[in-house]
This record gives C-alpha cells, structure tokens and sequence, in this order.
C-alpha cells in the first residue's frame, strides 16, 4: 500500500509539471487514468488481505462496515468537493493537491504496525506468475472453498444482470427520457450512494444480526426496489418529481442491498480464507468483479439501442435479480 501511494504520488506529480507546462493531451490524460486504475486494482486486495492482521476476528464485521462507510462517503463527496476546487483554483492546483495528498498517505502508511506473511517464493516472470496464482486461486477455492467461490461467482451475476440498471438505465432515464439536466442526475446518484452508507452504518452497530446464512436475505430489498422502480418508469405523470422520487427511493433500495451483502461476504470471506490466500482471492474476486462489468453495460445499452422500452428492461432485471437471490441462498445452504 505504502509503494502504491508513493507511486501515485510521483505519477500526479509528473502530470502536474506535465500541466503547468501547457504539453497535456488526451494521450497523457488516458494514461494517468489507466495506471491510477491499474493502481487502485493492486490497492484493493492489499487493503482486504491486511485487515484481518490488524482487526480481532468478533471485530470484523464493525470494522469492515466502517470502511465501507468511509469509503462510500468518499466516493459521494470527492466528486463534489473535486468539482468546488475545480471551480474556485483549477485543475493545476487541484493535480498538485492529489499528490501531496498520495505523499502524506503513503507517509502516515508508514507508522501502520501490519504483520508481514512469509513470502515462501520470488519470481522473475510477474505476468505470467500472476496468470499461474489466479489459476491457483481457483482451483483453491473450488476445492476447499466452495463457498466463497460461489460469493465471487455471485458478484459478476450482480454486476452483470442488476448494476446497469443503475450506471446504464438511470442516466438515459433521467437525462434522456425525462430531459433533466445532469445536475439532477448527481443529486438523485447520491441518494443512491446514501443508500450504501446507510446499509454500512447497519453492519456498523448491529453486526450480529447479520450473518453469511442470512445473505440472501440482504438482497430482498434489491427485488422490491426494482418493482417500485418499475412502477417509476411505467408511468406518465406529469408531476416529473414523483417519478424520480420513486425512481430515486428504488435505487436506494438497491443500493442498501449491494452495501450489506458485500460487507457481510466480505467479512466471511477474510474469516474464512487462509492469511497466506487472502490477498491471491481478494485480487481473484476484484478481477472476476471487474471483468464482468463490461458485458453488462454493453447487454443493457444494447437492450436500450434496440429500443426496448425501460419498462421491459427493468421487469427483465428484476427477474434476473431473483434468480441471484436464489443462487445466493443456494450458495450459502451449508455455511
């Protein structure tokens, strides 16, 4: 984590000089987002497999949540703040800004007291060792650990088939259909958010009414929420803030779902995986997360340029979305 944030630093650094001395393009601009993103996938797993050495075991579900929460707060308020900088000091100061803040991470990282595991082998080839761990990975899981297998299976079928109702549908709904402009779209995307803090927030105070064989369960309001935002997209009102509060509520629904099924799977998973495994899943699940993005982003704007109606597109989710639900309690019977 420590050289990630160094790394990060140095790299906002050198697009800062790259800034102030007026050579950006949109090459450069493309590849700073693509290592920052690079950066952000390495930091993921590291940050999960290091909690458990640093957290007791009764503890981990508070304090998943309360990463989760943190987390989900950044997210709905960096866009925010980023967009006053931007507005009042420019993207200069604000590039130069972002890697003072990577450098007193990094730099705070350093008094973290995080118990190092034995690395029992090096290797020359990083690439293709990591192709061979993924594989390792896998076959691990598929072998002791069903379970968490299937709670990764779980996330691309949740990314592929419930998510692009929010980052796909909802813009189109709101900003196209309903010919609202985007700053309509950013409040009703935090009410969204709001919906993972409150979920975060649950886990946080009351983490022993939450557990791996009730994950199922978690997801119940994910199904209602698709009703009630079917219902949203299905009628003509003309009063066009019913509509997105109803829309608007659905999302929150959805989003307080996502939130306490991730953080109650994330707490069995760093329970029950093996500390020498931990990081080697934790980067396996971010990979099969992030590649099942993709296919559902293209299914359901495929789905809009065929001119389905949304109506169709969100009943289709929702029986989509049992069907996970279903999985995950079939997944979790034995846990």
């Amino acid at each position: 984590m420590v050289y990630l944030d160094f790394v990060s630093s140095v790299l906002m650094g050198f697009y800062g000089i790259i800034l102030m001395s007026g050579r950006d393009n949109t090459i450069i601009v493309g590849i700073v987002m693509f290592m920052l993103s690079v950066i952000y996938t390495l930091y993921s797993p590291a940050v999960t497999a290091s909690i458990p050495q640093i957290i007791e075991k009764e503890k981990l579900p508070s304090a998943n949540g309360i990463i989760q929460q943190v987390g989900y707060v950044v997210n709905l308020l960096g866009p925010v703040l980023g967009g006053i900088l931007y507005s009042f000091i420019g993207i200069k100061l604000v590039v130069i800004i972002n890697a003072i803040s990577f450098l007193i991470c990094a730099i705070l990282e350093l008094f973290l007291n995080i118990p190092d595991l034995e690395i029992r082998e090096k290797f020359k080839n990083p690439i293709l060792k990591s192709i061979k761990e993924m594989k390792k990975s896998f076959i691990y899981l598929k072998e002791r650990k069903t379970i968490v297998l299937g709670i990764i299976v779980s996330y691309a079928l949740t990314n592929i088939f419930v998510v692009p109702i929010l980052s796909v549908v909802t813009p189109y709904f709101i900003n196209i259909q309903m010919s609202l402009p985007s700053s309509m779209y950013g409040f009703i995307e935090a009410i969204f958010v709001a919906g993972m803090i409150i979920g975060g927030m649950a886990i946080t105070f009351r983490p022993k009414l939450f557990s791996v064989k009730k994950l199922h369960k978690t997801m119940y309001p994910m199904v209602i929420a698709l009703i009630i935002m079917g219902i949203a997209v299905y009628l003509n009102a003309e009063n066009k803030f019913f509509i997105l509060g109803l829309y608007s509520f659905g999302g929150f629904g959805i989003m307080l779902s996502l939130a306490l099924s991730n953080i109650i799977s994330l707490n069995y998973i760093q329970q029950e995986v093996r500390g020498d495994m931990l990081g080697k899943v934790s980067a396996f699940s971010t990979a099969v997360a992030t590649v099942s993005v993709p296919p559902g982003q293209m299914i359901f704007g495929q789905l809009i340029d065929f001119n389905f109606s949304l109506f169709s597109i969100v009943i289709l989710t929702t029986i989509s979305s049992v069907g996970v639900v279903y999985f995950i309690k079939w997944n979790v019977r034995k846990a």
